[in-house]
């Protein structure tokens, strides 16, 4: 389990916090623990860092060893709270790429988001929840069918005028971006006519 509040042991340095994660579960040998913590101070962009005290660390890096840390033991089941909250793109991208290679594992990995991007990206199934009742779940694919909404991404100009987007009818501007932009299409509108 990662929590959004982890803790970190501040008596033990970045690969110490990582191997002693290793440790307590009493089932790896001192090779594989010490292949498992320089393997993922590696692949979640610790490197250099290895003899850091979690007081000299950023926030953003702070989570990635306590990600790493759980990452490291490769349970069967990952549950993670908000796992990318409080990380800068270049993380976020480091942290997907593990996350893709558990996958890769067989491995499930269950994590709460208020991202739905991200959500659609990684997961292959969700669920809504709202005031602690599940709303709706299922594949990915069809929860978001279920809503009734058609997403549309658009390449838009680098100058960022979209007004002309926005002046379309039956089209909300959801994600204005540098390249592209997203809109929602309403129910009933073919998004091929966004598209003309």
């Amino acid at each position: 389990i990662v929590f959004q509040d982890f803790v970190l042991f501040p008596w033990r340095s970045v690969l110490g916090n990582i191997a002693f994660g290793l440790e307590m579960l009493r089932r790896f040998t001192r090779a594989e623990i010490d292949e498992r913590a320089h393997h993922y101070v590696e692949h979640l962009g610790l490197a250099g860092f290895e003899g850091a005290y979690p007081n000299t660390l950023s926030g953003g890096m702070k989570q990635r060893v306590a990600i790493a840390r759980t990452l490291a033991a490769q349970p069967e089941f990952i549950l993670m709270d908000e796992p990318f909250s409080g990380l800068d793109p270049v993380n976020v991208a480091l942290l997907k790429s593990a996350l893709f290679e558990m996958r890769e594992r067989g491995k499930t990995v269950i994590f709460s988001t208020h991202q739905l991007d991200q959500a659609e990206e990684l997961c292959d199934s969700v669920a809504i929840i709202d005031h602690g009742r599940i709303v709706t779940a299922g594949p990915t694919r069809e929860v978001k069918r279920s809503t009734g909404h058609q997403v549309v991404r658009v390449a838009t100009s680098t100058d960022g005028d979209i007004g002309w987007l926005r002046s379309l009818p039956h089209v909300t501007v959801t994600r204005p971006g540098n390249d592209y932009t997203e809109v929602r299409v309403d129910t009933g509108t073919d998004p091929q006519a966004v598209l003309r």
